[in-house]
């Protein structure tokens, strides 16, 4: 358990500094006037539709989200699924798209709890 520990802490200390690492840039922004996201979020979902690839993908939901975008997310990837299926893109089975909605915050993500039960991890592996 010793081993795991130490390298599961290093894990988290390098990934805290790498997001610290990014906050003076991002800081550096917003007080030049910075307050939109580039591209925008219409142009995303566009470029999302056209291009995007992958097989197997999971948007997650967080309930007190009050930036969450993942119902709109989730079904332009469905879209793009569905045109690469007319297209004759996909070869053998459809790609996956799936949503889940799990209990959270926008912040959420950027938490980690590395005491997390084994249940809950089964459960966020199954969602």
């Amino acid at each position: 358990l010793g081993d795991a520990f130490v390298g599961e802490t290093s894990t988290i200390a390098r990934q805290g500094l790498e997001l610290a690492d990014q906050l003076p840039d991002l800081l550096g922004e917003i007080a030049g006037g910075a307050r939109e996201f580039e591209p925008e979020p219409r142009e995303m979902r566009e470029l999302l539709r056209l291009s995007f690839r992958a097989d197997d993908v999971l948007v997650v939901q967080f309930d007190d989200d009050e930036l969450d975008e993942s119902d709109e997310l989730y079904s332009v990837l469905r879209d793009s699924v569905a045109r690469r299926q007319a297209e004759g893109e996909v070869e053998g089975a459809a790609p996956a798209v799936r949503l889940a909605r799990l209990g959270g915050t926008h912040l959420t993500p950027l938490t980690q709890d590395i005491f997390l039960p084994a249940e809950k991890v089964s459960e966020y592996a199954s969602a």
